[in-house]
């Protein structure tokens, strides 16, 4: 899951990534963000460490010189003056940042006790404030406890809730690799205890 988020941020930084207009036969453009601002957020540095830890092989020699991009430190730049950079502040050190594209890392971690939840309401909310309306968050995360209130746990919920409705959520992409269900010999549904 580090892999592919990283390669979403690398294309929010350098690449084509926009609603440019349309061409002459009718076909979309797409354009670089001209502010790219990425965090990678978590409640501990080192949960942000798998994704960043990426981008030196993510981004090729030829793109490095292109786009002046500074590699090995906490807040990768280019010359353009878009930035990725790891955030695990608290809530109130990070509310009203005006990022493009938050990385939620590691969100089963994310609770109440640790500021977790508090820090996924303002990551929202300053992602809600994008001059264009186009910012976006991405979680990405392990199974969660169920029971302990993490930000994964609401996500899933509340995701889950929309299916059993026969809906989605508008605006939201959901995709787990879950185990198949155990049934019993009737083909009823097995709670499976948690060890």
């Amino acid at each position: 899951k580090d892999p592919f988020l990283a390669v979403i941020a690398a294309v929010e930084l350098c690449g084509p990534c926009r609603f440019g207009g349309w061409d002459e036969a009718g076909d979309p453009i797409a354009v670089p963000h001209a502010a790219a601002w990425i965090q990678v957020a978590a409640v501990a540095m080192g949960q942000t460490r798998n994704t960043m830890t990426l981008f030196p092989g993510i981004f090729s020699k030829a793109a490095i010189a292109d786009f002046g991009i500074e590699l090995n430190k906490e807040i990768i730049h280019t010359r353009a003056g878009g930035r990725i950079e790891a955030v695990t502040q608290s809530p109130r050190v990070i509310e009203g940042a005006r990022p493009t594209l938050a990385i939620l890392n590691e969100s089963h971690h994310w609770l109440s006790n640790n500021e977790g939840v508090e820090m996924a309401d303002a990551i929202r909310r300053n992602l809600g404030k994008s001059r264009d309306g186009s910012a976006r968050s991405m979680e990405i995360t392990n199974a969660h406890m169920p029971g302990e209130g993490s930000v994964a746990e609401t996500t899933f919920e509340a995701w889950q809730a929309a299916v059993a409705k026969g809906k989605t959520l508008a605006g939201v992409y959901y995709d787990s690799a879950e185990a198949p269900m155990r049934r019993d010999a009737d083909g009823e549904p097995v709670q499976i205890p948690l060890l």
